[in-house]
C-alpha cells in the first residue's frame, strides 16, 4: 500500500501490526513505517510520536538515529519548536 501511495491504507496496516504481540525489532519497524505513512499524510504530530516510539523501543537499533531526526523534523514542520528541540 505504501509503495503504491495509499498512505491511509498503509497506516492502518502498520497500526494493526503494532497491536500484535511481536518482538521489539518488529514493533520498532512497524512504528517507523507508520511514522512515514503519517508524515506523507501530513499528520506530523502523530508521525513524530511513532518515530519517538522507535527510539524508545530500540534506542540502540538501526532506525533509532534517523527516527530521532524525523521526530524533530515533524515537530518543526508542525511549528512545535520546543518539542523539536527535545
Amino acid at each position: 500500500a505504501y509503495a503504491a501511495g495509499r498512505y491511509d491504507e498503509a497506516e492502518t496496516w502498520y497500526a494493526a501490526a503494532l497491536e500484535a504481540p511481536r518482538d521489539a525489532a518488529l514493533r520498532s519497524l512497524a512504528s517507523y513505517k507508520r511514522g512515514w505513512s503519517l508524515l506523507k499524510l501530513e499528520r506530523l504530530v502523530e508521525a513524530a510520536g511513532d518515530f519517538d516510539r522507535v527510539v524508545k523501543t530500540e534506542p540502540e537499533g538501526d532506525l533509532a538515529g534517523e527516527s530521532l531526526f524525523l521526530a524533530g523534523e515533524c515537530l518543526f514542520r508542525a511549528k512545535d519548536l520546543d518539542g523539536a528541540r527535545e
